[in-house]
């Protein structure tokens, strides 16, 4: 039983690990071709 919560543990931080790489890398990118407004935070 705690090898199934571990391994549903690990999905969810992976799943928000991957959101989170996702979300910076669509900052960065608008950050970089937006060089007429102010860099997303």
């Amino acid at each position: 039983m705690n090898l199934i919560i571990a391994f549903k543990t690990f999905i969810f931080k992976g799943f928000q690990f991957l959101q989170q790489t996702l979300i910076n890398l669509l900052r960065f990118y608008f950050s970089i071709h937006n060089n007429n407004t102010q860099p997303a935070l």
